[in-house]
């Protein structure tokens, strides 16, 4: 898999896929989901109502972008409390996002990159990123040549950020 690092924003970020992560404390999560609104308009409330996504640890949620987005596809990844954020959970999260674009075939996906605060560092952060795609992804196939083929696999990865 590659790995590359882009500066840009949400809206321009080319990918089969963007993930975007978010905490599950309200006042974030409102802050978040409005960024959102921006670019994606009201029927975001509908969708993350109707689908209960909350945030919380282990949500995930996948939305066409009807061309509102560079990216087809946006990944809503929940972090849990934004009290308890650690660069693991970082790491979690991002895997659980690797396992989700593989599930769905896709090929190349960009992360952006979470607002970090204290006690964490953005080179932190993106190193977790990248690391739990990483693992999240390995298989060992060395042996096996018939599934080489059938097992379709992210191949790109992208961490983006506004800065």
């Amino acid at each position: 898999m590659n790995l590359s690092f882009q500066s840009s924003n949400l809206k321009s970020a080319k990918a089969d896929a963007v993930v975007f992560f978010i905490e599950e404390t309200k006042s974030t999560f409102k802050k978040r989901v409005a960024v959102l609104q921006k670019l994606l308009g009201k029927r975001l409330d509908h969708i993350i109502e109707m689908e209960n996504f909350k945030g919380k640890d282990s949500d995930c949620l996948s939305i066409l972008t009807e061309e509102k987005l560079a990216a087809p596809r946006l990944l809503l990844i929940g972090l849990g409390d934004e009290k308890k954020l650690t660069v693991e959970k970082f790491r979690r999260a991002a895997a659980r996002a690797a396992k989700q674009a593989k599930a769905m075939k896709l090929k190349h996906v960009a992360m952006f990159m979470p607002e970090v605060k204290e006690p964490m560092s953005s080179v932190e952060v993106a190193k977790a990123l990248a690391e739990g795609a990483y693992l999240s992804l390995y298989k060992y196939d060395k042996y096996l040549t018939e599934e080489k083929e059938k097992n379709k696999k992210v191949s790109q990865l992208t961490i983006v950020s506004e800065k």
